[in-house]
């Protein structure tokens, strides 16, 4: 079972953490990218999650 929160895969933003660190001399490129994806990801992550605000808005 993978860990998630709002969805989203907590291995695959370690992961992704990992490529950015690992990239940011070698391959600009593939840092810059990596880093857009964690920053949509943060933004996404900062809105709770469907389930938690249907059950307060439910209640």
């Amino acid at each position: 079972m993978a860990l998630q929160h709002g969805g989203f895969d907590l291995m695959y933003i370690a992961k992704l953490l990992d490529v950015i660190d690992r990239s940011k001399d070698r391959w600009p490129y593939i840092h810059r990218k990596a880093a857009d994806e964690l920053a949509n990801i943060e933004r996404n992550l900062a809105r709770p999650a469907d389930g938690f605000t249907k059950k307060v808005q439910g209640s």
